[in-house]
């Protein structure tokens, strides 16, 4: 009787099509996580040279403003002093990426609870084009400076902990595809 009722309820029609939802929602999430693994034109892997020595000085400046990483996010960002350093090249720290001619363009750190201030020498980066602070424990006030880095299209600063107004020199951004500050 068992048998009977176990083979009769695996398949009944409504089982199979709950099974294929599973299966097919499992397989399409599965693709996106590869999809989303793979290298975009501007990776590392189709670069030429490494980042600017300038480039990865302003990072490692960010970096010492940082007082608290609980993911160990930046630990591959490194002076290649260290005797563990795996490189020193800037493009292929967590959360840098570069243009093929390995200028940085994007700084991704978003959702990684990162306490700190953010660092002028962001400034320095002069090809930066996309800036995702969100989701962290910056504090203090939203820097004035954000404001001359006109090469920025997509800035994310929300969800940290930024007190005071929101400066006006951020007017000076005009070619904003995205913005976000807002908690």
């Amino acid at each position: 009787m068992a048998n009977k009722i176990y083979h009769k309820h695996f398949t009944h029609p409504v089982f199979f099509f709950i099974a294929s939802f599973f299966v097919l929602e499992s397989f399409t999430t599965t693709n996106a996580l590869v999809w989303s693994n793979t290298q975009p034109p501007t990776s590392p892997g189709h670069r030429i040279g490494k980042c600017t020595e300038k480039e990865r000085q302003a990072l490692l400046h960010f970096k010492s403003y940082i007082h608290y990483d609980p993911h160990c996010l930046l630990t591959t960002w490194t002076s290649g002093e260290e005797e563990k350093a795996t490189t020193n090249d800037c493009c292929y720290w967590s959360g840098v990426t570069c243009n093929n001619q390995s200028r940085v363009t994007s700084l991704d750190l978003g959702n990684n609870y990162l306490e700190g201030k953010i660092s002028p020498s962001l400034l320095n980066l002069s090809y930066l084009n996309y800036l995702d602070l969100s989701s962290n424990s910056f504090n203090g006030t939203i820097p004035m400076f954000i404001g001359s880095m006109t090469q920025l299209r997509y800035l994310y600063l929300g969800w940290n902990d930024f007190s005071g107004i929101i400066p006006s020199e951020l007017g000076n951004l005009t070619h904003f595809d995205v913005w976000s500050w807002c908690k």
